[in-house]
């Protein structure tokens, strides 16, 4: 057998006789045949091209991925099933095609499917195996809207929190959302996978959804690239999973206007899919160039598990992933780690520690976010695999009731050279201060003085950095009032929901050097807004012009 050493960011204090002590379940591979995992672990991110992951600049933008993709395989052909993002993740844990209300993301809580449709959860279940949601950024177990209402968690949530309810297929099943005991055991916050890690309690299918920031669905690839690099080697080096496990990375549709498909599927696009099984699976880069959708990982793990295949994932033109555990393509890997970090403390203005404190790294070259992390109950954090560069730590809290604060540049080392030995370097260490906060205050009023429309929402972004600084709901009187803000300039827009729905929507148009848009994509537009430390309230006029749409 050949010996082949591959980087995978996978820390090496696990000794090697305690990931034998895990058996690998026998295997003998066959055309069409997959193995009997231990675990299927899918990691969901949101909205790219196979293009511009892997691709181009991609690898550069994203080489923690890119380096996996290196190390084992790659579905250069794989396709989202629908859009929107929610079709998609029905499509993968149950097979459902996209109907009117998945393709808009369920705007009103209405769309719950009935207790008999069948998902890989009740699969799972029947046949005495585990399986567990982890949704990052859901504050409490099984968090949903009341059915019939309109959804609260689907695109705005309180200042701060990045958790949509788009990401979280199984609050749309009725097997399950119905059944509140079941539902709380099995869709959890995302910090509990550390837990079930710690305790060997690795679910047998596990649906991994990072927020809207870390997914890069509101922030840029490099985001979504620290986040899998912080929280993939945990996996990797779980005694289990390496023992028999699947990890799949994908992504769950390109933008909207690609509407490449294969397999069973609408429109997803074309996305790029990492494909990783330690005892089995393809390694050394391979690339497979057969066509797979989202159903195909349905496929997969039904297949593994001598289940029968759910609706769309049972048409005879979704494969399972068979071709991949060919032995011919397999060589063992060897994990070596790398510490490079950056780690502190976020303190109060006197100097106290705060808990639980969002905590984003930057680059100073491109002042884009590259990782967060929650900070602990001690106010610690850290930030680990970094690429060569300096940047830029500042914190903020959920509830937006404290300002960040930039504090100095943090330089990092190289990354490491070779494949020999584990790579250390100097951890560096940054203290954030937080400081009492700022609002931003204002009114809307319409052009023609008609009633301003019900629903709208207030959204402001820091002028240089692409994420939320904060939001709120427009008032009945048309007032507004976004609190938690540093003194910084900011970029305003009002944005109306309804837009979705065909109803009323509020066009482009400059009023008072504020843009106010109706493009979901606000952050990419709009006109500072000064906010100045320590001054009175500011505030701002904006107009809008509601047309109708048929």
């Amino acid at each position: 057998m050949v010996l082949a050493v591959a980087v995978l960011g996978v820390a090496c204090g696990r000794a090697a006789d305690e990931v034998s002590s895990v058996p690998t379940p026998p295997f003998t591979w066959t055309p069409g045949a997959v193995p009997p995992f231990t675990n299927v672990i899918t990691i969901v991110l949101e909205n790219r091209t196979f293009e511009e992951v892997f691709e181009g600049d991609g690898p550069a933008r994203a080489p923690y991925l890119n380096s996996l993709a290196d190390d084992w395989a790659l579905l250069t052909q794989s396709y989202g099933v629908g859009h929107q993002s929610l079709t998609d993740y029905i499509g993968m844990t149950s097979g459902q095609p996209p109907n009117a209300k998945t393709r808009v993301n369920c705007l009103n809580y209405n769309c719950v499917y009935p207790a008999t449709t069948v998902t890989i959860a009740d699969q799972v279940e029947g046949i005495g195996r585990t399986w567990k949601g982890y949704v990052e950024g859901m504050p409490t177990p099984c968090l949903h809207g009341v059915e019939g209402q309109p959804n609260p968690y689907l695109y705005w949530t309180p200042p701060g929190n990045t958790y949509s309810s788009l990401v979280n297929p199984w609050i749309y099943y009725g097997s399950i959302v119905r059944n509140p005991t079941r539902c709380a055991e099995h869709v959890v916050p995302f910090e509990q996978l550390d837990a079930d890690l710690a305790t060997g309690d690795l679910p047998d299918y596990a649906l991994i959804t990072p927020n809207l920031c870390n997914s890069s669905h509101d922030c840029d690839l490099p985001v979504a690239d620290a986040w899998l690099a912080t929280h993939v080697p945990r996996i990797l080096a779980n005694p289990e999973f390496r023992a028999g496990g699947l990890l799949l990375i994908t992504f769950d549709e390109g933008p909207y206007q690609d509407t490449r498909s294969c397999c069973g599927g609408a429109n997803g696009g074309r996305i790029g899919t990492v494909v990783i099984s330690p005892p089995w699976g393809a390694t050394n880069g391979y690339r497979s160039t057969t066509p797979y959708s989202l159903y195909s990982f349905l496929a997969t793990a039904e297949d593994a598990w001598g289940l029968p295949r759910l609706a769309k994932a049972g048409e005879p033109t979704v494969l399972n992933l068979s071709e991949l555990f060919d032995p011919a393509l397999h060589q063992e890997q060897v994990p070596v780690g790398s510490s490079a970090s950056v780690s502190g403390t976020v303190r109060d203005e006197h100097g106290a520690p705060l808990a639980d404190m969002d905590v984003v790294l930057a680059r100073v070259d491109t002042n884009l976010p590259v990782a967060s992390v929650r900070a602990g109950a001690d106010g610690a954090y850290r930030f680990a695999r970094l690429a060569p560069g300096r940047y830029r730590v500042f914190a903020y809290d959920v509830s937006g009731r404290r300002a960040l604060r930039y504090h100095g540049d943090v330089p990092a080392g190289p990354p490491a050279t070779t494949v020999t030995a584990v790579a250390r370097r100097e951890t560096a260490g940054i203290d954030v201060t937080l400081r009492p906060s700022n609002e931003l205050s204002g009114r809307i009023v319409t052009t023609d003085g008609s009633p301003v429309p019900a629903g709208l929402i207030v959204i402001v972004a820091q002028h240089d950095l692409p994420w939320i600084a904060g939001a709120a709901m427009v008032g009945a009187d048309g007032t507004f009032i976004v609190r938690g803000l540093q003194a910084e300039d900011y970029k305003v827009a009002v944005f109306d929901p309804q837009m979705f729905r065909g109803g009323p929507y509020v066009p482009p148009v400059i009023h008072d050097g504020v843009e106010v848009l109706r493009d979901p994509q606000w952050f990419e537009h709009g006109t500072a807004v000064p906010v100045v430390d320590g001054a009175p309230t500011t505030s701002v006029t904006i107009a809008v012009t509601p047309i109708a749409v048929p």
